[in-house]
């Protein structure tokens, strides 16, 4: 196989049954996911933090936390769902580098976590293209793979976009008390939309979204959810251009913001763990 090109076969073990559970939900198919997911042999689910309180889920090992929690509370909650009972569990949170001064928010609160090394979950990337000569051949090869996948059907591009804008929705209505960790200011753009497996600039992506009738169809109403509405009334939430999300970046003295746009974004980032 050519590791420059994407890498061959599936990205998970064909044994794995995965899941996704989030608040937009009807609460019966919620319900009916939770216990397809408690009772399979192998199991992933993807979530929102709808599922980070509440659920009895005794045999969880590993908590992957791909988005900063909004407080040290709900980080609590969050690695709590696994190594219940006596039983043993791993709980790890990716941080970007503009993100990693909330691990001192966290030590505040007598939450201790210790660095881990990415190049651990780079090695492990070679499994996956045993072909491939260097760690960081294999990511491109994955993420290459992932990009295939996304842009293979109109269908998925359309999720993958959605979830992007989506996400950064999300990231700008963190709460005031962690903002200053997690500046959604501070995103670089580009490197998010890469994340997600998708091409496009995010000023592309952004007049898709509004386009986009889905993103308009259903408003969900969680604990986590806030409309636009809301946004402009919130003490201290930072002016945002018209639009789905806003472009502007901080101009600051950081590599993250002189790399190209379209750039991996593979350089080292700091990873924690409980």
């Amino acid at each position: 196989m050519d590791y420059e090109s994407p890498a061959e076969g599936g990205l998970l073990p064909l044994d794995l049954d995965v899941f996704s559970l989030h608040g937009s939900m009807p609460h019966e198919q919620r319900i009916e996911v939770f216990k397809q997911f408690r009772s399979a042999k192998r199991g992933l689910l993807f979530c929102t933090d709808v599922a980070a309180r509440g659920l009895d889920l005794p045999k969880v090992d590993l908590v992957l936390q791909y988005c900063a929690p909004t407080s040290a509370t709900d980080y609590v909650h969050r690695v709590g769902r696994t190594g219940r009972a006596a039983q043993v569990g791993a709980a790890v949170l990716f941080l970007l580098p503009s993100e990693a001064e909330f691990v001192r928010h966290l030590e505040q609160k007598r939450i201790r976590l210790r660095q881990s090394d990415e190049s651990r979950a780079l090695d492990a990337l070679q499994t996956v293209v045993p072909s491939a000569p260097t760690r960081q051949r294999a990511a491109i090869a994955v993420q290459s793979k992932l990009e295939y996948t996304a842009h293979g059907s109109k269908e998925w591009l359309a999720r993958a976009s959605r979830a992007f804008t989506s996400w950064v929705r999300f990231y700008s209505c963190y709460p005031r008390e962690v903002r200053m960790w997690l500046d959604a200011r501070l995103l670089h753009l580009g490197h998010a939309a890469k994340a997600f497996a998708l091409r496009e600039t995010p000023a592309a992506l952004a007049r898709r979204a509004r386009s986009d009738p889905n993103l308009q169809k259903e408003r969900p109403n969680n604990r986590l959810t806030m409309h636009d509405e809301e946004e402009k009334k919130r003490p201290g939430f930072p002016k945002m251009k018209v639009g789905v999300f806003a472009h502007k970046i901080v101009n600051k003295q950081s590599s993250m913001h002189t790399a190209s746009e379209f750039d991996s974004g593979l350089p080292p980032v700091d990873t924690y763990t409980r």
